[in-house]
């Protein structure tokens, strides 16, 4: 995990994102440490399970598509340097 820049927000990385047979997101992500605090404040818990967490981003996700609660994505792309071995 790693730490936001104190000027930032919490952060989610979205790694990847696929349907399953049912229709579930199934989502891999990196969360930074002060976004799990976040998580675990909003939940209202003290500590927090791996499901808890998946199921609170899958939410914000939802959320965030259908532009719910002041929820929406952003998209920010930046192209990354290439090295000789992406040649």
């Amino acid at each position: 995990m790693e730490q936001s820049p104190d000027n930032k927000l919490p952060k989610i990385k979205i790694l990847g994102i696929e349907k399953d047979e049912s229709g579930e997101l199934n989502v891999e992500f990196e969360v930074c440490d002060e976004f799990l605090d976040y998580a675990q404040f909003e939940l209202g818990v003290d500590t927090l399970s791996q499901e808890q967490l998946g199921e609170y981003v899958q939410s914000l996700i939802k959320k965030s598509i259908n532009k719910e609660d002041g929820y929406e994505i952003k998209q920010h792309f930046t192209e990354i340097a290439k090295t000789n071995i992406d040649n």
